[in-house]
C-alpha cells in the first residue's frame, strides 16, 4: 500500500557516505555503509535524529547513491555531513516489502507530474521501519521523498 502527499519538510543535517555502485552491487553497499555511517556516529557521540535514508544522486551505471543518518547537528569536521533540503515535498508513504519500492517511487513520480508539479533534486527513501526490529517484509514503512519547486 502506499499513499500519496504533498507537505513542506524541514532541512535537517545528515552524517553521510557516498557510494558508486552497480545494481549488482546495491545491497553489498547498504549492508556495509550503514553500519560504517552509525560506527561513525559513535565515535563522533551523536545519537540519530531520524530513520536512515538513500538519497539517489544518479541513476544509471554506475548508480551514485548517499546513505545519511540525520542528526541534530553535524559535530564533525565536515567530512562527511551534508543536509537534507527542507521545502515542499511529494511523499509516498510506502507499507511493504523493499522490493516494491521501485515501483512505488515511480508512480509518485507520475502523480507529481500529473498534478504539474517539477521535481527539484535527488529524491531519497527514508527507512522509516527497522528491519530489525521488524521482521515481517510486508510491515515495513518507508518514505519515498520528491523535493519540489
Amino acid at each position: 500500500m502506499t499513499d500519496f502527499e504533498i507537505r513542506t519538510i524541514a532541512a535537517r543535517p545528515a552524517v553521510v557516505s557516498h557510494h558508486a555502485t552497480d545494481l549488482a552491487g546495491f545491497a553489498r553497499v547498504v549492508d556495509r555503509g550503514f553500519p560504517a555511517l552509525y560506527d561513525r556516529l559513535g565515535e563522533l557521540r551523536v545519537a540519530p535524529a531520524g530513520p536512515p535514508f538513500i538519497r539517489y544522486l544518479e541513476l544509471g551505471d554506475p548508480l551514485r547513491v548517499q546513505l545519511g543518518v540525520p542528526v541534530a547537528a553535524v559535530a564533525d569536521d565536515g567530512q562527511g555531513a551534508d543536509v537534507l533540503p527542507g521545502g515542499r515535498a511529494a511523499i509516498a508513504r510506502h507499507v511493504g516489502a523493499y522490493d516494491g519500492l521501485e515501483a512505488a517511487g515511480r508512480a509518485l513520480h507520475a502523480w507529481v507530474l500529473q498534478r504539474g508539479e517539477t521535481p527539484a533534486g535527488s529524491f531519497w527513501e527514508s527507512y522509516v521501519t527497522d528491519p530489525g526490529e521488524e521482521p515481517d517484509p510486508a510491515r515495513r514503512v518507508t518514505e519515498i521523498v520528491i523535493p519540489l519547486r
